[in-house]
């Protein structure tokens, strides 16, 4: 392992982080390199340093405000994930599940309205495939 990797751990190495092979290997370092001993040495008289210190007492109200104030930024709205998300395709899925339903209650409701419509729509296909009979056939449709 070189200089640069042992130091980029030292700090994991200090507070007992590292696994078995890479504390085994930075210990190694540790025995050959006095530079990286000396570097080592000064990380842990830091970090004894910086746990001297007193942790700041928070004011009071501090957890409070802070509640407020996350509650209080803008939270998606209604229209925004949850409207395309959601909302739309559970609409689309209902409308395809109703559909089927009324074309079933319809067409079993009475024969005379369908055939009513079937009598209706009869003249217009019958023009129309008479009308399209004269044109050749087409792979394009």
């Amino acid at each position: 392992m070189n200089c640069e990797k042992v130091r980029s751990l030292l700090s994991a190495y200090l507070d007992r982080e590292l696994d078995y092979h890479e504390l085994r290997q930075v210990e190694l370092h540790l025995l050959d390199c006095e530079s990286c001993q000396e570097e080592c040495r000064s990380l842990r008289a830091t970090k004894d340093l910086l746990g001297m210190l007193d942790t700041p007492e928070l004011p009071r109200e501090f957890w409070p405000e802070l509640k407020e104030r996350i509650n209080s930024h803008s939270r998606p709205g209604f229209s925004s994930g949850l409207l395309v998300k959601v909302l739309v395709p559970a609409a689309a899925l209902l409308a395809l599940a109703i559909l089927p339903l009324t074309l079933v209650t319809r067409t079993g409701a009475s024969k005379g309205m369908t055939q009513a419509k079937t009598d209706l729509v009869e003249p217009y296909i019958r023009e129309y495939v008479i009308s399209e009979l004269d044109r050749p056939f087409s792979d394009k449709t």
